[in-house]
This record gives C-alpha cells, structure tokens and sequence, in this order.
C-alpha cells in the first residue's frame, strides 16, 4: 500500500484501490448507517476498468442487500449481473451465481469453496474477491475455537490462487457480538480503510497498512 494514501474522499477510491498489491487481505469496515455498497459498486468498475476478473463471497444473502441499496443510490446494480458469485449460505441470488456452500465446519467450506470456484477463474490473471458478511460467519461460530478458526481460513486463501481479497465488515456488528475478534481480523489484514461521513459525503481511512 503506498503510504501517502490516509484520507480521501469517494472520488479518490480508485487511488486507493490501486495502491494495493496483489494478494494483500484488505479490511474495509464500515458502520450499519454507511453505505458500503458505493464502495463496492467503485470497486467492481475499477476491476472492470483493468480487466480483472470479480468473484464475491456472498454469506447469508448480504449481496441482496448490497444490491438494494445500490438501487437506493441511483446507482446502476446491473454491473452484478455478470459477476461470479459464490453463496455461503442465504437463499436470494444475486450476480452469477457459480456455487452454494452450506454453513459447515470452516476447514470443509473453505475445500469446496476452492472446487467451485477455481474451475470459472483463470489463474493467470488477477483475482478482485469482494468478501461480503465474512462478520456473520464469526457471529454464528459456536466457540472461541470456531471464530480461531474462521479467522485463519483467510490465511488458507493467500498462496492458493492470485487474490486480492477485500473484506466488508460491518464492525459495530461485530464488536457488540465478539469484541476481541476485530482487533484479530485487524492484525491478520494488509491494509485496513475505515469508511466514514467527510463534509456530509462519504469517505475513508487508511488505518494501517502493510507495506
């Protein structure tokens, strides 16, 4: 991440985007009365823009939400329509949906996950991966030891394909549930971008940064 990237507005996104590397986990957090989904939508252009490929992890039908909200924005929420979408869980499609995985136990989802997805990328060229409601799984895990290990499945991702994983969480969520699992998503992110309110318009962070 280049280190004169702190603050910025919603037009200065695609700088931001670009700053990051390939195979970085960036963290983008954000706070329910934020609408993430301006940021996602800039996201899938800029990865149009170059050519990149876009796979979305939709867990519990948090893309459904996206895309309404979208709407709401006058926003186009047909740039989804092509997408690759792989569901955790939930039951409304969204984009192209390309598989379904079950809440199972994190070390068998993440072994399908990998099946159904590897098959529709190419592995040649660079890998956009929106992960949306990543904070619903830790919500639903059943034990500390559970949430430790959701937590490391990000790791397993890393040196499998050329991903570079952008994980929307919705941190007051979160914190109300599990308060020590933030600080844990945080340590194990390359870069962190808090999104905020900046002059009555939508803005953000760079919190940390890995290089």
């Amino acid at each position: 991440m280049n280190g004169n990237i702190l603050k910025g507005f919603i037009k200065n996104v695609p700088q931001l985007f670009e700053g990051v590397r390939e195979g970085e986990t960036v963290l983008i957090e954000y706070s329910p009365i934020i609408n993430s989904a301006v940021i996602l939508h800039e996201l899938i252009l800029w990865a149009k823009e170059n050519e990149y490929q876009v796979v979305i992890d939709d867990t519990l039908d948090t893309l459904a939400i996206y895309k309404n909200k979208m709407d709401l924005k006058g926003l186009n929420s047909e740039i989804l329509n092509g997408i690759k979408v792989v569901k955790i869980g939930g039951t409304l499609d969204v984009g192209g949906v390309i598989g379904h995985l079950a809440l199972k136990e994190p070390h068998i989802r993440v072994k399908e996950y990998l099946e159904v997805a590897l098959p529709h990328l190419d592995s040649e060229k660079r890998i956009i991966n929106p992960v949306l409601g990543f904070e619903k799984l830790l919500i639903l895990s059943e034990s500390s030891r559970e949430v430790f290990t959701n937590l490391s499945m990000i790791l397993s991702f890393v040196s499998t394909f050329r991903r570079t994983a952008f994980y929307f969480v919705n941190v007051d969520a979160l914190e109300q549930a599990i308060p020590w699992a933030l600080p844990l998503l945080e340590e194990i992110a390359t870069t962190v971008v808090e999104l905020g309110r900046v002059n009555n318009g939508l803005g953000f962070s760079v919190k940390s940064y890995g290089f």
